[in-house]
């Protein structure tokens, strides 16, 4: 996990991590060095497809810095309905998140 400079500066004195969401509220979405579980879940209700991906792998192969949602459209970019219009269109959701 990344701190950002607002929690660095205070790191000695807190001397715990804690997840920062600040870069999300700039950004509007976590990225992947801000999920909060080591195993990421994915799950589709269109097409029951389901994974569970190392967080750790999916940082080498797609950066700290990946987003989420480009994430998640990355991994399900194999999809069936991934190219569906309307209520055909790909489900696929972070579980528990």
């Amino acid at each position: 996990m990344t701190l950002c400079g607002a929690h660095r500066a205070i790191w000695p004195r807190i001397g715990r991590l804690r997840p920062c969401y600040t870069s999300a509220m700039a950004t509007g979405s976590l990225t992947l060095s801000e999920h909060p579980r080591e195993l990421v879940q994915v799950v589709c209700d269109r097409c029951e497809r389901k994974g569970r991906y190392r967080g750790a792998r999916l940082i080498a192969k797609h950066g700290p810095d990946i987003r989420l949602p480009d994430l998640l459209r990355e991994i399900a970019a194999n999809c069936p309905k991934a190219g569906g219009l309307g209520n055909d269109m790909c489900g696929a959701r972070y579980e528990g998140l």
